[in-house]
C-alpha cells in the first residue's frame, strides 16, 4: 500500500467509518520483513504529514527491523523485539545495552514499546530503562472479549507502579555523591603529590571513596601526563585491549568536567 500509493485510501475510509474508529486511534505495523522498495515507502510515509494514524515499526532488532528503518519511516513508536527483551536481567552489561538503545530511540523521535513482557523482573528493568508501553502476558493472557481482557488491568497497573516506586529505590545506579568529602580527597591528593611527585601515594588519599575507579593527572589542556592508576576492584586490562589503553597522551578535554573546571578557571583568574 505505501509502494503504490494509497489506491486503498478510501476502502481504509469506509473501514475506520464502519467500526468507528478514528484514524489517529489506528497504528499501521511495518513488519520486519523487506518491502520491494524501501525508499519508496519513506517516501510515501514523507509525503503523508501529517499522518492521521500511528505508524509502528515491528520487531525492532530482527530481519529489515533495524535503525535504517527508523532513520527512513520515522516511525511514532518502535516495538522492541521479544529476542531483546528476554535479554533483560540475564546477563551483566546487557541491561546498560538496552537502556543506551532506548535512548537513542528516544533522541531519534520516537516512543518505545517492548513485546513479550512476561515476567515482573523484565517489567521493572524496561521500566526503570525508559520503555513508554509494554505488551505481554504479564499484562493477561487473551480472552474471549475485550471486556474480560481488561478486567484486571487497572488493578495490575497500580500494582506496577507500587512496585517500581520500590524497585527504582533498590536498584538505581545513581547514588548520591557526597561531594564534600570527594572535593577533601581530592585536594589530600593533589597536595601531596605536589609534596611528593608520586601519582600511586596520592592516589591512597583517594581509595576510600567507593565511586573512584582510576587517578590520572591531566595538564591544562586535558592531556594525560601519567599513566592511570586503577583502584584495587578494577579488573587489569586485557592485553588484547592494551594498544587502546597507552596510559600517556590521552586528550579528555572534551569531558564535561575539564570543561568545567577550565570555566571556573577563568572566572577565578
Amino acid at each position: 500500500m505505501f509502494e503504490t500509493g494509497w489506491p486503498q485510501r478510501a476502502f481504509i475510509d469506509e473501514l475506520s467509518a464502519h467500526f468507528g474508529l478514528p484514524q489517529e486511534r489506528i497504528v499501521i505495523e511495518v513488519l520486519e520483513q523487506p518491502a520491494d522498495d524501501e525508499s519508496a515507502v519513506a517516501s510515501m510515509l514523507a509525503a503523508s504529514q501529517p499522518r492521521d494514524f500511528l505508524i509502528a515499526i515491528d520487531d525492532f532488532g530482527t530481519g529489515f527491523s533495524n535503525f535504517d528503518r527508523v532513520w527512513r519511516f520515522r516511525p511514532d513508536i518502535v516495538k522492541l523485539d521479544r529476542s531483546l527483551v528476554s535479554r533483560a536481567g540475564k546477563h551483566e552489561g546487557d541491561d546498560s545495552m538496552i537502556r543506551h538503545l532506548i535512548a537513542m530511540l528516544h533522541q531519534s523521535g520516537t516512543l518505545v514499546l517492548a513485546e513479550g513482557v512476561e515476567t515482573e523482573e523484565k517489567l521493572m528493568i524496561l521500566m526503570q530503562a525508559g520503555v513508554a508501553f509494554v505488551q505481554g502476558f504479564w499484562l493477561g493472557q487473551p480472552k474471549s472479549s475485550m471486556h474480560a481482557a481488561c478486567e484486571k488491568v487497572p488493578e495490575l497497573i497500580e500494582s506496577m507502579w507500587t512496585k517500581f516506586t520500590q524497585y527504582d529505590r533498590e536498584h538505581s545506579g545513581h547514588r548520591p555523591l557526597g561531594f564534600e568529602g570527594f572535593a577533601e580527597a581530592v585536594l589530600a591528593a593533589a597536595g601531596t603529590f605536589k609534596d611528593t611527585g608520586n601519582l600511586c601515594e596520592a592516589a591512597q588519599k583517594i581509595w576510600h571513596l567507593p565511586e573512584a575507579r582510576r587517578v590520572f593527572i591531566i595538564d591544562q589542556h586535558g592531556e594525560q601526563t601519567e599513566p592511570s592508576i586503577p583502584s584495587a576492584g578494577v579488573p587489569p586490562t586485557p592485553l588484547r585491549l592494551a594498544p587502546l589503553y597507552t596510559g600517556t597522551r590521552s586528550n579528555w578535554s572534551r569531558r564535561a568536567y575539564f570543561k568545567l573546571h577550565s570555566r571556573c578557571r577563568g572566572v577565578w583568574r
